[in-house]
């Protein structure tokens, strides 16, 4: 309880704006009750229990509609498939969980891609602070990777924008020694989050992940403009683009009017377990 009115202590001062000064005593903090919404008390026994699984969501070639790979998306075991882990890793990266918890979807991810169709592409989701860890550097992911039974090469890890890139320099350094040994990298939720233009110069990224946010607005001029930017800048440099959100004909068909290659999101297909698939 002691470390968590703590955490929630400095939450309160940074989201309350700069040089703010919280106390926690009590079991409150400033009036408020100390907790982690919703996933907080489960995240010590997920990450000591080995709570996690992964469902798999296609990624669809727009032209023709062939899958071209899957998304391996982190779930607690029992919950629902088709829920977003957002808060759980929100709360993960407050309490000091987030590295723990990253790994350990990891680990679901390629172990239960086993079942997926031989040779495919599997998109698995890090977070940069994971990325950048010493403890899990490119020799940890080697062993995963062979372990699992796959090749560097069918693996796209897809940086998350869950946090700031703080050392542009390092990431690069760090992408470089992974790509070394046949990783490929994609930059998820480009047009939300943390994803900045020099973020991506630095990572040049064998794929762009548009945000659901991005697909679903496509229809104004805004984010439609933003989508044909990043279809631009992925020409230029050789990557491919895949928009996130589709989920209707309208969604899809513009898509491939605004000349995106790639797509996922429930109008396509749904996350389903490995077995599905195969």
């Amino acid at each position: 309880m002691v470390w968590a009115a703590a955490d929630e202590a400095l939450y309160v001062a940074k989201t309350a704006g700069r040089d703010r000064c919280e106390v926690a005593a009590g079991g409150r903090v400033a009036g408020r009750t100390v907790g982690v919404p919703g996933w907080g008390p489960r995240l010590e026994e997920l990450v000591s229990g080995r709570g996690m699984r992964s469902v798999y969501q296609p990624v669809v070639e727009l032209a023709g509609g062939a899958t071209m790979g899957f998304e391996a998306l982190g779930r607690p075991v029992g919950g629902d498939l088709d829920a977003g882990v957002e808060a759980l890793f929100a709360a993960a990266e407050r309490l000091g969980y987030g590295r723990d918890l990253d790994w350990l979807c990891r680990r679901a991810a390629l172990r239960e891609a086993r079942s997926l169709p031989v040779g495919c592409t599997l998109f698995v989701n890090v977070g940069v602070s994971a990325l950048l860890d010493p403890v899990h550097d490119v020799d940890q992911m080697l062993l995963l990777v062979g372990w699992a039974g796959r090749h560097p090469s069918d693996v796209v890890l897809e940086i998350t924008e869950r946090e700031l890139v703080l050392d542009i320099a390092r990431l690069g350094e760090v992408l470089a020694s992974y790509r070394a040994h046949g990783f490929r990298f994609a930059v998820d939720d480009v047009g939300d989050g943390h994803s900045t233009l020099e973020m991506l110069a630095a990572a040049v990224p064998e794929f762009l992940k548009i945000s659901g946010r991005l697909t679903r607005g496509a229809a104004e001029v805004g984010p439609r403009s933003a989508i044909r930017a990043v279809v631009a800048f992925a020409a230029e440099c050789g990557a491919r683009v895949v928009a996130e959100g589709i989920e209707t004909p309208a969604h899809l068909e513009l898509m491939r009017e605004l000349g995106v290659e790639l797509g996922q999101g429930f109008g396509l297909e749904r996350p389903a377990v490995a077995s599905a698939w195969s």
